[in-house]
């Protein structure tokens, strides 16, 4: 190599050492320039298409020049993710349906000025944001995530829409893909409205944790050849590993599902049916549901989990339910049933319970209903305390240590029984019973011949 002569320029000799044929220091950015190219790629990944009646889907879809159609702005966002405003009107989706695969985010102007009619199924596979809304007359799931095994469905927020006139099956208007297996998990839905629907948010598929439905309102859920429900999370072969879901504030009017029995079985016509640990169900409100085999009002297979401060009026349910019924069984340990209020004249039972459980502080007024407060606690420590239970055919507060037959049973380590404090009446039945219980603590409890 040659050295440089005394005279060469500092420059020029490291510029040879290199050996790019140009200044090094043009090899590597400073620290402002790669700035700039991350925002501005973060900008272009981020891109806000914008959508108007009076749009051209031949436009470049900006505030300036909007697109016409949804459908366009959806496939625009299909692979790169970013943001969708949608300006008020009705806009008919003829039934499209596509993939989300990036983070989104579709906002309107308000439920009551932007309307997407005819809608179909936007399957998204990553976190997205939904706001601001109407969807009607719809057919089959109108917003799936998907995670397929080794996916994460991470950030989901659905709020101020409204889900009406659609026909879902039992499957939801919001609804887990029948495929998913992967992770769902950071998923809020809120300060929505579903009317006319046969199921609302139906979260049955996949690693579901951390679900958030609250404060919204459910009117007029029915169906007539399927299970009609609220709000279903989990299910029996996710039981194990579904969690932390919270159901709080909702309210739920009139749910209307098939009563016929097949095979010894009825449809699942329900507010509220959660599976899993850690399962909060407080301060909903369910009224107008119709009696029948496996209808229940408030429905959870649950462990370490709390139904509490939950109104039920004028609900019904038949063999196998009951208004509000934790039937997990041995799987149920640790959960509390308080403060609930269940008044009904229909028939059925008002509060059963399978499992260990704390059963404390509710009102149950069940005029013609079967046994008021019905707990086997299959082995588990057991406590109900402090209720008022009042029915006409059955007990008014049963417990039976024994198995789901009734007949007694020889548990391993049988837990403790303790039923103290409550205010019993039944009209027709006896107003406590406790069974099949080796050592039993019964004390406190007031006994009225008649209802007051």
């Amino acid at each position: 190599m040659r050295r440089p002569t005394n005279g060469e320029p500092k420059a020029d000799r490291r510029d040879r050492r290199v050996g790019f044929g140009y200044p090094w220091t043009a090899a590597i950015a400073s620290p402002a320039t790669i700035c700039l190219l991350v925002l501005c790629a973060s900008a272009a990944a981020q891109a806000t298409y914008h959508v108007a009646p009076q749009g051209d889907d031949g436009s470049p879809g900006t505030r300036e020049k909007p697109f016409r159609t949804v459908q366009k702005a959806l496939q625009a966002m299909a692979e790169r993710g970013g943001a969708i405003s949608i300006g008020p009107g009705v806009y008919d989706l003829e039934g499209f349906s596509t993939t989300l695969e990036r983070p989104v985010t579709i906002e309107g102007a308000g439920s009551d000025r932007t309307t997407l009619t005819n809608t179909a199924t936007i399957i998204f596979t990553s976190s997205l944001t939904v706001r601001d809304l109407r969807f009607t007359s719809g057919r089959g799931i109108t917003l799936k995530p998907f995670a397929p095994e080794g996916g994460r469905v991470d950030g989901v927020l659905i709020e101020r829409c409204v889900f009406e006139k659609s026909q879902t099956g039992d499957r939801g208007v919001i609804g887990t893909s029948k495929d998913s297996k992967g992770v769902i998990t950071n998923f809020v839905v809120r300060d929505c409205e579903f009317a006319g629907v046969n199921a609302g948010v139906v979260l049955m598929r996949g690693l579901i944790s951390h679900v958030r439905i609250m404060d919204n309102t459910f009117t007029d859920i029915a169906s007539e050849r399927e299970g009609a429900s609220a709000v279903i999370v989990g299910s029996n072969a996710t039981m194990e590993t579904t969690r932390d879901v919270l159901v709080c504030g909702n309210v739920m009017d009139t749910i209307t599902g098939p009563t016929e029995v097949i095979n010894g079985a009825g449809h699942e016509v329900h507010g509220v049916l959660a599976y899993g640990t850690n399962i909060n169900i407080l301060g909903n409100t369910v009224r107008n549901l119709n009696a029948g085999r496996d209808h229940e009002a408030i429905y959870t297979k649950a462990r370490h989990s709390v139904i509490a401060g939950n109104t039920v009026e004028h609900c019904g349910s038949g063999g196998g339910g009951a208004d509000i019924a934790n039937k997990g069984g041995e799987f149920s340990v640790g959960n509390l049933v308080q403060g609930n209020k269940v008044i009904s004249d229909l028939p059925g039972t008002g509060i059963f319970i399978a499992g260990g459980c704390v059963v404390l502080g509710n009102h149950v007024q069940k005029t013609n209903g079967a046994n008021g407060i019905d707990v086997y606690p299959l082995g588990h420590p057991a406590v109900v305390a402090n209720n008022y239970s009042e029915t006409r055919h059955g007990a008014a507060i049963y417990v039976n240590a024994g198995d789901h037959t009734g007949r007694a049973f020889d548990w391993p380590d049988e837990g403790e029984v303790i039923v103290a404090g409550n205010v019993a009446a039944s009209y027709e039945g006896q107003p406590v019973k406790v069974t099949n219980a080796l050592r039993p603590t019964v004390s406190g409890n007031e006994v009225r011949e008649t209802a007051h």
